[in-house]
């Protein structure tokens, strides 16, 4: 289904899928240089069948977009049957405001990494700097399992141009807002930083799925090799969810 929206204000489309048997669902809404949503509905253990409401939430308006809905094992018949467009409900965000800046920024460099080459890239002022790249290396030149990191001293983002490309708009900015955090906040701390980018995209009214697969996507690029680390994987994930549960619950 292609949908054009008529309207200059983020808005919330909400698409009623069905499904003929029991089945997990892939949905992807995109547009000709991005995808907005990537997500499953239903799991191998907790099929779905039947029909059921989705929200996707657009904070920035996109002219036009196709939304795909399909059975991930092939079983039966999946359609769109139809799409309602709903205002976009948004919450104040008590970040600062230099934060906010970094934020139209980051927006915007994740409407575009699709198409973006190899470079740098910085805003009018350049206050902030990402360095757009095949390959993050240290100082040693090792290559580095890594969607993005930042200079705590300068504030410089290093993002893996192959990852990102495969990023929806809402995964981007959500990494890019967590990398900020730890120059902002001038920390370590990984389940902080998580939980500043997750409240800040929720506020600015990105989807809370799509912030929790921004979370899974970048793990799977760095591996569980380790069993330290996929612990800790695990448990920021735990942690990111019991935030948006929290979050959703607030007025």
């Amino acid at each position: 289904m292609t949908k054009t929206i008529r309207t200059s204000q983020p808005f919330t489309l909400s698409v009623l899928i069905s499904a003929s048997v029991p089945t997990v669902l892939s949905i992807q809404i995109a547009d000709s240089k991005r995808v907005y949503a990537d997500r499953f509905y239903g799991s191998v253990n907790r099929p779905f069948q039947g029909k059921v409401w989705l929200d996707f939430h657009f904070p920035v308006v996109p002219k036009g977009f196709t939304v795909k809905a399909k059975s991930v094992d092939k079983k039966g018949k999946v359609k769109v049957e139809k799409t309602q467009v709903k205002p976009l409900v948004f919450k104040t965000p008590t970040v600062s405001s230099q934060a906010m800046d970094f934020y139209a920024f980051a927006s915007e460099f994740a409407l575009s990494a699709g198409q973006l080459e190899q470079g740098v890239y910085a805003d009018d002022n350049e206050t902030f700097v990402i360095r757009y790249m095949d390959e993050i290396r240290d100082s040693k030149g090792t290559v580095l399992s890594t969607y993005a990191r930042i200079n705590r001293d300068t504030g410089l983002i290093e993002a893996y141009r192959p990852g990102f490309r495969k990023m929806t708009y809402t995964n981007r900015v959500w990494a890019l807002l967590h990398e900020y955090c730890h120059y902002e906040m001038s920390t370590t701390d990984e389940f902080a930083c998580d939980m500043y980018a997750t409240k800040l995209c929720l506020d600015m009214g990105h989807n809370a799925t799509e912030c929790l697969y921004s979370l899974t996507k970048i793990f799977e690029y760095n591996g569980d090799e380790v069993p330290t680390l996929r612990r800790e994987q695990e448990d920021r994930i735990r942690v990111v969810k019991q935030f948006i549960e929290t979050y959703k619950k607030l007025k």
